[in-house]
């Protein structure tokens, strides 16, 4: 298999096991610091990381301040949508 780093688990951030989906001031979303194109794109690539090498079943929504309520609810959907079994929402005010 690939090679792992292995990280700090103080957080779910640093947590392998959680997908990290952030949002930005602008709506704009990143998976594992990827950006998607949209809640659509966003859900197929969930859908890929669920089922797919990693089977992971954790999301960590990291919004920002700023980021519309709308985004962040549409994002936390999405991971319901694509099968995670344990979604998660933080807030973030740091650019």
């Amino acid at each position: 298999g690939a090679g792992r780093e292995q990280k700090p688990t103080e957080d779910p951030e640093s947590d392998d096991e959680y997908i990290i989906v952030r949002i930005d001031k602008n709506d704009a979303i990143q998976v594992d610091g990827v950006a998607v194109q949209d809640v659509q794109d966003l859900v197929a690539k969930l859908r890929e990381l669920r089922f797919g090498a990693r089977q992971s079943t954790k999301m960590l929504v990291v919004g920002n301040g700023d980021a519309s309520h709308g985004m962040t609810v549409a994002v936390l959907d999405s991971g319901h949508e694509a099968g995670m079994e344990r979604v998660r929402l933080a807030i973030s005010d740091d650019e």
